[in-house]
């Protein structure tokens, strides 16, 4: 038992260190096209063949082991106690980092790009706006959404066939096409908590709320799968998400993923000038402004439980592992397709 709990120890310090110090070029030559590779096959050949999300598999037989590792645990000397306690603490981050995390100190998206970023100003933000409202409006204006509700089976395999090469475009060699993404249910579970959506390292799964309006749903499992292929920060995955929507050929999927960007975009307007805020929602469609509605209260059904100490969470997490801008991240992809625009929408 000692044994175990000083290789955790070992393993999960070690797991520190590397994820400190190597470098982006080392990380994607031994981690990114090496390791990473192995495991992203390893995992779809065992929970990506699951019929139900590996994730209550995975609680349920971390249960049972503790359940028969804490036999007796009275008996324990203090030392013994914290011994095997930083031991578990020592496996969970080793298996994190070797199975996924050691991504976050590859090199991002946009230090993939080689187009010039420029600054968003709000002179800027207004004319992407208004650009931006009148493709919205063609869209919508073509499409009745209600006909494509339903369909999130069909939506994962168009996403997950679009996913990989575009990660691949970037350099994310990742093999095959087998990621699967798991929509959870009792509904409301992880919107509760404030995520509309997460990818699992230990399972390799890709995760979403059956609670979310399906209107979110294709744009929330792209960004999931990015994850999935190695993508960590949260701008980037949005980013590339809105590309493979922008581009898809399903017009509900891409709606998706163009009025889940109005919803970051309209947000960035807001914050820098509500009197122009206003004048350009009037020039939405009664239909867009009737989604966003119906996505709020969708979401209203569900509450955030304690929303500033889970904030606060993962901003600390984001931030420790690389993604300087913490929950902020997010928004990043405002300026990300504006400057992929200006660069002729090439990557």
């Amino acid at each position: 038992m000692e044994k175990t709990a000083l290789a955790g120890v070992a393993l999960g310090t070690l797991a520190l260190i590397m994820h400190r110090s190597l470098s982006a070029s080392a990380l994607e030559v031994w981690y990114g096209n090496g390791v990473f590779r192995i495991c992203r096959v390893m995992l779809d050949y065992t929970f990506g063949l699951l019929p139900l999300p590996g994730t209550f598999l995975l609680v349920l037989v971390l249960v049972i082991f503790l359940a028969r590792r804490l036999r007796g645990w009275r008996k324990w000397k203090l030392g013994t106690f914290v011994l095997k306690f930083m031991g578990a603490i020592g496996w969970i981050l080793f298996s994190f980092y070797a199975l996924w995390g050691f991504n976050y100190g590859r090199a991002s998206v946009s230090e993939r790009l080689s187009w010039s970023k420029d600054k968003l100003d709000k002179k800027t933000l207004i004319e992407m706006a208004e650009h931006f409202l009148v493709d919205l409006n063609e869209i919508r204006g073509n499409l009745n959404v209600e006909d494509h509700f339903g369909e999130t089976r069909s939506w994962q395999q168009k996403i997950r066939f679009d996913a990989y090469p575009l990660a691949r475009q970037l350099g994310y060699q990742v093999p095959g096409r087998k990621l699967r993404s798991r929509e959870w249910k009792p509904v409301g579970i992880l919107l509760r908590i404030g995520t509309a959506g997460f990818y699992n390292p230990l399972t390799g799964e890709c995760n979403i709320d059956g609670g979310l309006h399906d209107l979110q749903k294709p744009y929330v499992i792209a960004h999931e799968y990015f994850h999935g292929l190695g993508v960590t920060g949260e701008g980037d995955c949005n980013f590339l998400a809105y590309l493979l929507c922008h581009h898809s050929s399903d017009p509900f999927i891409r709606y998706s993923g163009e009025l889940g960007f109005w919803r970051y975009l309209r947000s960035a307007l807001y914050r820098n000038s509500p009197e122009d805020f206003k004048l350009v929602m009037q020039k939405s469609l009664p239909q867009i402004q009737e989604d966003i509605r119906a996505i709020d209260a969708q979401m209203d059904k569900f509450p955030d439980i304690a929303p500033r100490v889970r904030d606060k969470m993962y901003d600390t997490y984001l931030k420790s592992n690389k993604i300087e801008d913490g929950m902020a991240s997010y928004g990043t992809v405002v300026g990300m397709v504006l400057n992929w625009k200006r660069n002729g929408e090439q990557l």
